[in-house]
């Protein structure tokens, strides 16, 4: 593995803050299953964040599985890793820098 810095993620927070200077992210690892299979679990359509929804959610295939990118304030990816692991493992890790924002752990799965 390279080794890495904060600033080689420095593109993942400049994509991923809400234009408001708050950064809402939740990132998912699913072992085994295709974008399209993982977005279908969690009833979600891929796109970026439009009117008043507030999130949106990019799916791209990876070794070994798929890697779900939720930005905004939704944390669906979060909140329904129970679902994207049913018969498989998930991963999933929800941040923000909002100090008021309520956190909800995810189910097992």
């Amino acid at each position: 593995m390279l080794p890495a810095s904060a600033a080689t993620y420095e593109w993942l927070y400049r994509k991923f803050t809400d234009g408001t200077d708050s950064t809402w992210l939740c990132v998912c690892f699913v072992r085994g299953l295709s974008p399209t299979e993982a977005l279908r679990r969690i009833g979600v359509t891929p796109g970026p964040i439009t009117g008043d929804y507030g999130f949106g959610v990019s799916a791209a295939r990876g070794v070994g599985g798929t890697v779900l990118i939720e930005y905004g304030w939704g944390h669906v990816c979060y909140t329904r890793a129970g679902a994207l692991s049913e018969g498989t493992d998930a991963a999933a890790v929800f941040l923000t820098d909002d100090e008021g924002a309520s956190r909800t752990t995810p189910p097992a799965g």
